[in-house]
């Protein structure tokens, strides 16, 4: 009988075999069938299935740099309208509270990576810190196509992948699994994704089998590289629905 190490939800290992042959997770006290253990490595092992998630994103998703005087942020952006509009995270373009209280200072210039490794100037057009999300604009991105939107949340165990600006090396993939949709942290409703990201990630979108849009990364529990959490889309689409 196989050995499987990892739980798909949450990350925790190792499994353990029940007597009914079933496995528990000790991190999220799930059970899991081989059958269904075995049907998620498999796909989780396939490149087919990640490079048919993250080809279309790669057009759409790009560096993001914000810039103060002694200070640079690294983060991702997503085009999601025309005229070069992309979605990112506001913690992105914002810096540490100052000593006058919560007020937060905007980066003084915002740079994107464009076509053929140019780098162009970009524009902050919205910042909502209690979201977490912000919008920028690139008139030279205008010809990139926006990324397509999931229209509902992805559910408990579906399989995603994730692109990104990984510690501001430029973009990469991972793959990995809602863990859970509606994860309650901080007072924020999000969904906790299983997929090992990092500093940099921020703003990258979450993508569900059709590499739609399901959710944005915005950050994760220091310690605990498979819990890590996203922005869920009916919160993305309710803002760009009051902004655009």
């Amino acid at each position: 009988m196989p050995h499987f190490e990892t739980c798909p939800l949450c990350g925790a290992s190792p499994l353990r075999l029940q007597a009914n042959s079933t496995y528990m997770c000790p991190g999220c006290d799930k059970a899991f069938s081989m059958g269904d253990l075995q049907t998620w490595y498999i796909k989780r092992s396939s490149p087919s299935a990640l490079e048919y998630i993250c080809k279309r994103a790669h057009i759409s998703v790009r560096p993001i740099t914000g810039i103060w005087e002694k200070t640079v942020s690294f983060g991702t952006g997503t085009v999601i309208a025309p005229n070069g509009i992309m979605l990112t995270c506001a913690h992105v373009l914002t810096d540490a509270p100052s000593e006058s209280g919560n007020v937060r200072n905007l980066c003084s210039s915002v740079s994107i990576q464009g076509d053929k490794d140019s780098v162009t100037d970009a524009r902050i057009l919205d910042i909502c810190e209690p979201l977490d999300l912000a919008l920028v604009q690139s008139e030279r991105l205008s010809s990139v196509p926006p990324l397509p939107m999931a229209r509902k949340q992805a559910p408990v165990g579906a399989y995603i992948g994730v692109v990104g600006n990984g510690r501001g090396e430029g973009i990469s993939v991972l793959d990995g699994v809602v863990s859970d949709p509606t994860r309650l942290v901080n007072n924020r409703e999000l969904m906790m994704i299983s997929a090992p990201v990092t500093s940099g990630y921020s703003g990258g979108p979450v993508l569900d089998e059709k590499g739609r849009m399901v959710g944005m990364v915005t950050g994760g529990r220091t310690g605990e590289t498979h819990m890590n959490y996203a922005i869920p889309i009916d919160v993305i689409m309710g803002y760009l629905q009051q902004k655009l």
